[in-house]
């Protein structure tokens, strides 16, 4: 009952109906609850989806709680170097982030140095599990430079610096996505997206990537025409070569 319920919610996520979705994740998680006890580990993923719901919903403080049991849980069921903690500590970085302007100016250098060390632990346990060149490392990667380039930036003065190791990031993100996914796949525009906006000194319509199973294979579809000039150059610039097929995507 539970799965079936859980596969419903995923449904109504899909389809942009975060009130009813939420409605249907609490039933799941406490279904879960009354048939696993509160520890089980599906019990954690719930808390996940939960979270998930609430900071699309723009709850960010419930998210935020939401994400704090998932990630005990899990470290409990699955011990702290697994995928799914990983995706716990991108996913919880990401929400903490998403509130970021509606945090008092005391607040927004810890929740910064916060989130950057639970993406560069997600990074790590990522690589340890499944290895250096995982898309899930370039998602990571990607919201890391995110945080640096349009987050962290306001509350330093090394501007450059952070330009620079967030450019080089995005850049390696692309050379990896490209290959597994092709060009039009949203994930790799997202990546293409908040590149531009450093190279262009940009502050606006920065992309945050969630890792998520199953992703819309319509822009897989795509023809090789219907990628954009923006990122046909950016794509020359970071070395991404002319000849990688459709069939690559």
């Amino acid at each position: 009952v539970a799965r079936v319920k859980n596969n419903y919610s995923q449904l109504l996520l899909s389809q942009g109906e975060y009130t009813k979705a939420l409605d249907m994740c609490i039933e799941v998680k406490n279904c879960l609850k009354k048939e696993k006890g509160k520890s089980h580990s599906e019990v954690g993923i719930a808390y996940d989806n939960l979270a998930r719901v609430y900071s699309l919903l723009g709850q960010h403080d419930k998210s935020d709680s939401m994400y704090k049991k998932a990630l005990k849980i899990k470290r409990k069921a699955f011990g702290n170097e697994h995928s799914f903690v990983a995706i716990t500590l991108d996913h919880s970085a990401s929400n903490k982030l998403s509130n970021f302007d509606n945090l008092n100016d005391s607040d927004k250098e810890s929740v910064i140095s916060k989130c950057e060390k639970m993406y560069r632990e997600a990074i790590d346990i990522f690589i340890a599990c499944l290895g250096e060149k995982h898309t899930s490392i370039s998602i990571t990667n990607s919201n890391l430079a995110v945080l640096l380039a349009h987050y962290k930036i306001r509350i330093t003065n090394s501007s450059e610096e952070l330009y620079q190791e967030a450019s080089d990031i995005l850049q390696k993100c692309l050379k990896e996505l490209v290959p597994v996914l092709g060009k039009t796949h949203p994930l790799v525009h997202a990546v293409a997206i908040n590149l531009r906006n450093i190279k262009t000194g940009s502050d606006n319509n920065y992309k945050m990537l969630y890792h998520i199973q199953n992703m819309d294979s319509s822009a897989s579809e795509k023809k090789k025409d219907n990628i954009p000039d923006a990122w046909k150059a950016i794509f020359k610039k970071v070395g991404v070569k002319k000849d990688i097929t459709d069939a690559e995507e």
